[in-house]
């Protein structure tokens, strides 16, 4: 029974402990007063002195704000994911034509036809006597598939098609975060900035500020480039002419011809040589007179005798 009693009396004595420990806990919430919540009682309540604003300022001057928790995503834009994934979209085709002019012609017509499109740069030029064209033509990305099919039909000949794509989805949705973050940054500059009075903590506060803006021009500036890399889709497009006599059919007309062409040109170049040859051994002729006189002196006088 002893034992029992002791027991009992241990354990009310537990009981006791735990029950007033839970009304301390509770004092300070009865203190506060109705409908003020203990967060906005300002820095009292978060267990840090007051700060006078000059130490404020220093603080934030010599040290960097620290990065805010990043926002939740923007409900417009890019980076929704209810909307089409981000994709950079190119392609190039290489054409056999009859008419290399009147291609080109058609090509500037259907880029004149296709809205916002247009023609980036040209280059026609003549190679080994044949002319070429080199078009490289700027699409909206949506009518891409569109302007292939319609440049495809203008070849006799497809010799060569590519496309690539690249996905900058999630490489966008990183840049957006990383410029949000960055603004407000700024914004806690401005304010520290608002709030100094000494010359080196204006100083020091306008010198970050200065670098974060750098940042944002640069994070907005490569947004801005992937936003019209995504929107807007570049074709190359090399325009051959179409040769029938280039076929994999036997024509000996065309061998004999070439051949004889050949020979025309191997002859001409054996005649330029030794053209080039006798004029070179002009210098010579004299000293060689000299060097056959001065071997064979007696031949020379006897001659003259």
């Amino acid at each position: 029974m002893n034992r029992k009693r002791v027991l009992v009396i241990a354990l009310a004595v537990v009981m006791a402990l735990i029950a007033l420990g839970a009304l301390t806990q509770l004092g300070p919430r009865r203190a506060t007063a109705p409908g003020v919540s203990p967060e906005l009682k300002g820095p009292e309540m978060l267990g840090r002195p007051n700060l006078d604003l000059a130490a404020e300022v220093r603080q934030g001057a010599q040290a960097p704000l620290a990065a805010p928790a990043p926002a939740s995503p923007p409900t417009s834009g890019w980076s929704l994911i209810s909307l089409d994934r981000m994709i950079i979209r190119n392609g190039s085709l290489s054409l056999k034509v009859a008419d290399v002019v009147q291609t080109v012609a058609k090509v500037g017509d259907i880029v004149a036809a296709m809205p916002d499109a247009l023609i980036s740069a040209s280059n026609l030029r003549r190679e080994e006597g044949n002319l070429k064209a080199t078009i490289v033509v700027t699409v909206p990305s949506a009518h891409f598939q569109e302007a292939m099919g319609q440049l495809r039909q203008l070849g006799l000949e497809v010799t060569g098609e590519t496309v690539t794509s690249q996905d900058v989805t999630e490489e966008f949705v990183d840049l957006e975060s990383q410029l949000r973050n960055q603004k407000t940054i700024e914004e806690q500059y401005l304010r520290l900035l608002s709030k100094a009075t000494r010359i080196e903590d204006i100083l020091s506060i306008q010198d970050r500020l200065n670098q974060i803006r750098g940042q944002i021009e640069r994070t907005q500036g490569r947004l801005n480039f992937l936003e019209r890399k995504a929107q807007m889709s570049t074709i190359t497009l090399n325009i051959l002419p179409f040769l029938p006599g280039k076929s994999g059919a036997w024509q000996p007309d065309k061998t004999v011809q070439e051949a004889f062409q050949n020979l025309f040109l191997a002859l001409g170049r054996i005649a330029d040589v030794t053209i080039y040859l006798a004029i070179y051994a002009l210098p010579f002729i004299p000293l060689a007179l000299i060097l056959l006189w001065w071997r064979h002196p007696g031949r020379a006088t006897g001659a003259s005798q």
